[in-house]
């Protein structure tokens, strides 16, 4: 009932929001480790710290450390180790 009130009001707030492969998001979005931390985090169900946490230490002793991913930008591609960090 209080969302409905809210479109009454016309109260809208403008948000980021991007898309992949026809796949709408809004905030959790990653490459390698990030990913599969997120992956994990909605696993959970429970919108926690305690749940990040132990999404995070899963990810952590489960991902493949070593695997490469290639990722193309624009016809531009590169080939690296996404655990910690993503780069162009």
């Amino acid at each position: 009932m209080q969302a409905i009130q809210v479109l009454k009001n016309n109260n809208f707030k403008r948000i980021d929001v991007g898309c992949i492969n026809n796949r709408y998001f809004f905030s959790n979005v990653g490459f390698g480790f990030t990913a599969h931390v997120i992956g994990n985090y909605e696993a959970e169900q429970k919108r926690t710290i305690v749940s990040y946490t132990k999404a995070t230490l899963k990810s952590f002793f489960n991902s493949d450390k070593r695997k490469n991913t290639v990722i193309s930008v624009d016809n531009i591609s590169d080939i690296n180790n996404p655990f910690f960090s993503f780069y162009l």
